[in-house]
């Protein structure tokens, strides 16, 4: 029942964007008769326990979670909309990084926190160039408090069909403008309690904050561990491993696009290279028990024959495997 419940709130966010009041007059029957058939369950009725009783439940709980993940989908989506930036104009804030920054070929990008633009923290991307990045050393660091000015930008979307939608894709990164940076001032936590964001500094010191900048010094160091290795491919290595693209050239990052699985370069890349990993230990485990149970037969002559082809076939299938992720 859970997992229905769960499938339906997933799909009702995936509705984001499309309203339908029909269904927002059905949702208090839906969450009146689910109510209803729950507590009915804890009684011990004799038709609690049939099929039909189970299947109309089910349809309503998961209905209603349809209902309740699609209104919190747009909700969220609305309130992403308000703080959005849509006019050109010259900027002066204070930001905090908290991610990893991108090298691009012309210098690179940074997604920091603004503190003060709204009642809320909003996140915008700043580029800066090659000149400004050797200016401020490595870039603006980790876990740092900046000053900058520059041109504001704010995303618009192409009308040309089938062309990267870059509002969404900021939106989706909740990303709400950009910025070319001129200036970039370092400050210090004092003098951002000072500026009245007291509450702000002492956020970054729980250990939930301080647990997610760790996180991304760590992949800050396997980008700078890569980059010192002599092996191929290794901007698509580090993208699979930690999400960070820095190390990959333009053009690979357009066929990602293109093809509609730069998801692959974000989130998706550790979980897919998890599954991998759980697919390869079953094999291992499975061809070591087939292993084990070949020795333990040895004396039952052709009547092993089957059970040598199923371990043949998984040796050659991991085989394979390895033969596709080569490229790396």
């Amino acid at each position: 029942m859970l997992n229905v419940i769960l499938l339906a709130w997933v799909l009702g966010i995936a509705t984001m964007g499309k309203s339908n009041p029909t269904l927002l007059t059905l949702l208090p029957i839906f969450l009146l008769v689910s109510v209803t058939l729950w507590i009915l369950a804890r009684f011990p009725f004799y038709f609690v326990t049939t099929v039909f009783f189970k299947i109309v439940q089910g349809s309503c709980f998961a209905a209603t979670a349809f209902i309740f993940g699609g209104q919190y989908a747009n909700q969220a989506l609305t309130e992403r909309l308000q703080v959005r930036e849509t006019q050109r104009q010259p900027v002066e804030v204070v930001v905090y990084v908290k991610s990893l920054n991108q090298l691009t070929e012309n210098g690179l990008q940074q997604k920091v926190e603004v503190l003060g633009r709204h009642a809320q923290t909003v996140d915008w991307l700043l580029y800066l160039k090659q000149s400004q990045q050797k200016k401020s050393g490595s870039g603006l660091q980790l876990g740092q408090y900046y000053r900058i000015s520059g041109q504001l930008k704010p995303a618009h979307s192409y009308a040309t069909p089938g062309a990267f939608d870059q509002e969404k894709w900021w939106l989706q990164q909740d990303i709400m403008a950009a910025v070319r940076v001129e200036t970039v001032q370092p400050i210090s936590q004092a003098q951002v309690s000072r500026l009245g964001f007291t509450s702000h500094v002492q956020q970054q010191q729980g250990w939930w904050a301080q647990l997610r900048l760790g996180i991304e010094k760590m992949r800050l160091s396997c980008r700078e561990f890569l980059q010192r290795q002599p092996v191929q491919h290794k901007g698509l290595l580090l993208g699979l491993l930690t999400g960070d693209q820095s190390l990959l050239y333009e053009a690979t990052q357009a066929q990602f696009q293109r093809l509609g699985i730069s998801h692959l370069l974000a989130i998706s890349g550790p979980h897919v290279l998890i599954f991998a990993a759980l697919v390869s230990w079953g094999l291992q485990q499975g061809i070591a028990a087939l292993s084990g149970f070949e020795s333990g037969c040895a004396g039952l002559g052709s009547s092993w024959q089957p059970a040598q082809f199923i371990l043949c076939f998984f040796a050659n299938l991991a085989t394979e495997a390895g033969d596709r992720f080569s490229w790396f």
